[in-house]
């Protein structure tokens, strides 16, 4: 196995670097089928056999319409690509979803930046987060696509995967997700878009926790449950983001509720998180409306957050916001990416610029806030990710 050794270049002022990730979850590189088998099914491909072809440089699925000797047709699934004659022994096709996992298990790869093609800053960095999670990405390239988007998802993935530092493009994914070119948008709003349009993709269960709502009045009380892909958690009035939780899960009074017959009655409201995902998203709410101008204003003020939380759960990214406007602005992401060796590092994704980022000497100063600049920037969205507990 390569160390690393393939250098991602973004531009010549950046220091290089690489990074050789493999997918936990998926078949390792020598588990795959034997000669043998590998013969055995291309003399079997036949009308209607579902395969995977290299085209243009990418895999793309394809169906066997015609065979002469040695010789097969195959029409692909995009319907934008054109009708080809293959070889049955040509490398370049290979069974429908083994060719995009096996060059995925294979091949080593580093951060890839992804080209902004008009205010799609935001699309970039989410896109960045959910592929260096490796649970995430596995169900990915693990679950056959349903839909477009997830289709779009899949093959901008394998791109990242099997880039050899040239960025990526993500064209597909904007249009799949039915969102405009060049139209800024909130990463987060987009984040419960992908995943609502994925609806029981099992990507979406490692984003996918519980929270219990208890209404209490007098000597009854009601409960309802909830799914949640994200928690969204107050910045004004809190130092840290331990305290802006504590403050989510505390218990309120609410005035005037209508209680069955009773009207006008005080009751008390409290939230709780049941189930904790394994990737924890937390959305930090620094756009709020101004009451007297009734516009979106930025909050600027400085939130701390830690590198552990709830002893579980391990920052793993980071997505900022920069700038001091809430119509306006730039996202970008600081990522933790591991090696398959255990070594691991954090790098700083600005679309296509790839840098190696010191979170222990920049994470206050980049990601905190506190400062109103048209420079500024701070962190929007945090992710934690669950780490097995130590025996």
């Amino acid at each position: 196995m390569k160390n690393d050794s393939d250098l991602l270049r973004d531009d010549a002022a950046d220091r290089t670097f690489s990074v050789q990730t493999l997918l936990d979850t998926l078949p390792r590189a020598e588990e795959s089928t034997s000669n043998d088998d590998e013969e055995a099914w291309r003399a079997a491909l036949s009308f209607g056999t579902w395969v995977d072809v290299l085209s243009g440089s990418k895999w793309k699925r394809a169906q066997v319409v015609d065979v002469s000797n040695a010789l097969l047709q195959v029409s692909f699934e995009d319907p934008g690509e054109e009708d080809m004659w293959i070889d049955r022994a040509s490398d370049d096709i290979a069974p429908s979803g083994h060719s995009l996992l096996a060059a995925t298990v294979t091949s080593p790869f580093s951060p890839v930046g992804l080209a902004n093609l008009g205010n799609t800053c935001f699309l970039n960095s989410l896109l960045q987060v959910l592929f260096w999670r490796p649970a995430f990405r596995a169900a990915v390239f693990n679950t056959p696509p349903r839909n477009d988007l997830e289709r779009a998802l899949r093959q901008c993935f394998a791109d990242m995967a099997l880039g050899d530092g040239m960025s990526v493009d993500t064209l597909d994914v904007l249009d799949a997700a039915g969102l405009a070119l060049g139209q800024q948008q909130d990463i987060q709003q987009v984040l419960l878009l992908l995943l609502d349009l994925m609806e029981s993709h099992p990507a979406v269960s490692v984003l996918t926790g519980a929270t219990t709502h208890t209404l209490s009045h007098a000597h009854e009380r009601r409960c309802s449950i909830d799914a949640f892909h994200c928690l969204s958690l107050d910045v004004v009035g809190h130092a840290s983001l331990e305290d802006s939780l504590a403050a989510w899960s505390a218990p309120e009074t609410i005035h005037g509720f209508a209680w069955d017959d009773d009207t006008c009655v005080d009751i008390a409201k409290q939230s709780a998180v049941t189930t904790w995902p394994p990737i924890l998203v937390c959305h930090l709410n620094r756009f709020a409306l101004d009451p007297t101008t009734w516009s979106t204003e930025k909050v600027h003020s400085r939130l701390a957050f830690p590198m552990t939380l709830l002893s579980s759960h391990v920052l793993r990214a980071i997505v900022v916001h920069c700038g001091d406007q809430a119509a306006s602005g730039h996202y970008k992401a600081f990522l933790h990416i591991e090696n398959h060796g255990g070594s691991s590092m954090w790098v700083e994704i600005n679309d296509t610029r790839v840098r190696p980022w010191n979170i222990q000497a920049r994470m206050a100063q980049d990601c905190f806030g506190g400062i109103a600049a048209p420079d500024s920037q701070c962190a929007y969205l945090l992710v934690y990710e669950q780490v097995p507990m130590s025996a």
